[in-house]
Parts: structure tokens; C-alpha cells; sequence
């Protein structure tokens, strides 16, 4: 996560969660096809947030058959009770919450133990004075642009002055690690955070949807985004 798409300047990463799940294999390869750079797979467990979503077992099927980076959205208390079984699942990127059940400082050195890249997403009631010890630690923040839960959620304008907080941070404290927003991006909202500074964008039914193709959902992000 520390270096910029030479394509696109930005990286995008669409939530399966908002994916028809009866042809689920057919969306990620599509997606894939249409030039996403990331498979978002948000894992929840009905106690962090309401929903329970999926487990390793759908990880591991998404594995087979696309050769794109998983990127595991941990929504979980205790996530150190379950980040093994993603990584054997084939996990790139685990997103664990700042406000999840743990002792997170440890729980990071232990992921990086196995080569994977960390992240930490923040939702949008908590404060970017929580993560400010362990940004040396961490290869991305996720700025959470709804409450975390369900996806088709309008987007948080109010969180973009908190995004702009955060590159200034990372530029002061002299990091390059990469800034993630997830929740509400389409092509109204995605040029005004990737102007925030964000660089990774996670979408859900801005991709995934009855009303348009995986292919101009991911087109219309992109094209959303005018970069001189």
C-alpha cells in the first residue's frame, strides 16, 4: 500500500458485501477484468457491528480464483482470536478497528511476522489522536466515510476535513503510508477525497449494482477523478 497506481494515480477497491452472492466468483473476476486493483472482503461478526457477514471459508474461495490482493476488513471484536486464519486463507491486507477489542500495538507486530500488510480503520465518531502511536507501524489508514455495518450508507461529508487531518499528520510525521477511505464513494464523492488526500478507495454498490455493468461502475469512479 505505500506506492501510487502508475495507471491510475489511485487504487480501487470494490466491497463484495454489495455483490450479488449467487454469482459471486463471476463479479470478483469481472471486477478484476475491469481493472480494480483490490478485492475488498468485509468479515463481521455481529458484535463489533450488527451484521454477520463471512468468514476464512469465502476468502479462500475468492483466493482461487483471482490473483488480486484480499483485503480483509476486520469489523470483529478481538480480531486477534482470527487473523491467522485469514492470512492461511490467502489475506494481502488485514484492516483491523482501532476501537475493536485488543491490544493493537502487539496485535500489528504479530501480523508482520507473516508478511502481511496492516491497516487500521478508524470509524467516524473517533478521534485521529487514537492512532497517532502506532502510524509508524501501519502501511494504511482506512477512514471509515460511514458508520461501519451495511453497505449503500451515504457518504459522511463531514469526514473529509478529518481525511485532510490525516495527510497532513502522515505528511509531518514524514510517512508515505496510504490513506483509505471506505464507505459512500461514487463519482460524485470519489474526487473529493482522493482531493483529501485518500488513495485508496473502497466502493460497494457504486460497482456492484443491478443498474449498470461492474465495467461502468469502475470506469465511472475513475473517469470521476481528473488528475493533470
Amino acid at each position: 500500500m505505500k506506492c501510487d497506481n502508475l495507471l491510475h494515480k489511485f487504487k480501487l477497491s470494490p466491497s463484495i458485501l454489495a455483490a450479488d452472492f449467487t454469482r459471486i466468483g463471476e463479479m470478483v473476476q469481472t471486477a478484476e477484468n475491469a481493472g480494480v486493483d483490490y478485492i475488498h472482503i468485509d468479515v463481521m461478526d455481529g458484535h463489533f457491528v450488527k451484521p454477520i457477514t463471512m468468514g476464512e471459508r469465502m476468502v479462500s474461495a475468492i483466493r482461487n480464483i483471482t490473483k488480486l490482493p484480499l483485503d480483509i476488513h476486520m469489523m470483529v471484536n478481538h480480531p486477534e482470536n482470527h487473523y491467522k486464519s485469514f492470512i492461511d486463507a490467502g489475506a494481502d491486507l488485514l484492516t483491523i478497528h482501532i476501537e475493536s477489542l485488543c491490544d493493537i500495538k502487539n496485535l500489528i507486530s504479530e501480523i508482520k511476522q507473516y508478511s502481511v500488510q496492516v491497516s487500521v480503520a478508524v470509524k467516524p465518531q473517533t478521534s485521529l489522536q487514537t492512532i497517532e502511536n502506532i502510524l509508524g507501524q501501519l502501511d494504511g489508514v482506512l477512514v471509515m466515510t460511514v458508520e461501519p455495518g451495511y453497505s449503500g450508507q451515504p457518504f459522511l461529508h463531514q469526514m473529509l476535513p478529518k481525511i485532510k487531518k490525516l495527510h497532513q499528520m502522515l505528511e509531518d510525521l514524514g510517512l508515505s503510508i496510504e490513506i483509505g477511505v471506505d464507505g459512500g464513494i461514487d463519482p460524485d464523492t470519489a474526487p473529493l477525497v482522493y482531493a483529501s488526500g485518500a488513495r485508496m478507495l473502497v466502493a460497494g454498490s457504486a460497482i456492484y449494482s443491478p443498474d449498470f455493468s461492474i465495467e461502468d461502475g469502475v470506469s465511472s469512479i475513475r473517469s470521476s477523478v481528473a488528475i493533470e
